[in-house]
């Protein structure tokens, strides 16, 4: 936000002849991060994997050139729209919907953008529960559903060709040795089509999956809400391990 309020500022004080480029200088810029530096003014946003003759090239490349997009205007609601969601981890399905459903209708977010839906049935011997314990969320915006025998993951301003890298970052244990099939939605009317059947579907029975306690706390606004349901106590079992 603090680098976008600076280009923000000086595009509009320099005008469109003004060259401004952003370079990574590690992975660090989601999806809605590049699109928030462009919308503010930016020419150019070069990658942390472009060598630096590269971007000499590519400064040369621009000379002449003008700052040719519509500039924003309100910067402060910009930034509020693409703000990630202040939740991570495992919620219930009616704050999954609603989370969800609230970035598809965001208009500032692009079209067929707003992040991944992906679901995954593990491997025979482990449940999704157990599933849910190799899982390391470490973004906000990242949420994970326990539907009847599929592990539900949102992997928000993710892009479909992202997938696996960020499944890889997510997991402790390769994916292909955890889980036997893997379905993804990236359109925004297939991610609510999905939605939507599971909502059509949703039985009472998994209304009780999720008040079994998880050894993953979901953070909502900033708080940890842990699980205060009692469940019986069930036999313990081994859970993978990752090396």
């Amino acid at each position: 936000a603090t680098l976008a309020r600076q280009i923000h500022t000086v595009r509009q004080a320099r005008g469109n002849a003004v060259k401004l480029i952003i370079r990574e200088l590690e992975a660090c810029l989601r999806y809605n991060d590049e699109r928030l530096l462009l919308a503010c003014g930016i020419n150019a946003i070069v990658p942390h994997t472009e060598s630096l003759s590269h971007l000499l090239t590519l400064i040369d490349s621009i000379q002449g050139t003008l700052f040719q997009r519509p500039l924003v205007q309100n910067l402060d609601e910009l930034l509020r729209a693409v703000r990630p969601l202040e939740m991570r981890g495992q919620i219930v399905f009616s704050q999954f919907y609603e989370a969800i459903n609230q970035l598809i209708k965001n208009p500032y977010l692009p079209q067929d953008g707003k992040g991944i839906l992906v679901a995954l049935k593990p491997v025979e011997g482990l449940t999704p529960v157990q599933s849910l314990s190799l899982c390391h969320f470490r973004r906000n915006g990242d949420l994970a559903l326990l539907y009847k025998n599929q592990l539900y993951l949102f992997l928000s301003a993710c892009r479909i060709n992202d997938i696996h890298i960020a499944l890889k970052s997510l997991f402790r244990l390769p994916v292909k040795e955890a889980f036997i099939n893997t379905t993804s939605w990236h359109l925004d009317k297939d991610i609510v089509n999905e939605l939507e059947r599971i909502k059509a579907n949703y039985s009472i029975s998994n209304i009780l999956e999720e008040s079994l306690p998880f050894e993953k706390d979901a953070i909502l606004d900033g708080a940890v809400m842990k699980n205060t349901h009692s469940a019986p106590q069930m036999p313990l079992r081994r859970y993978p391990v990752p090396t």
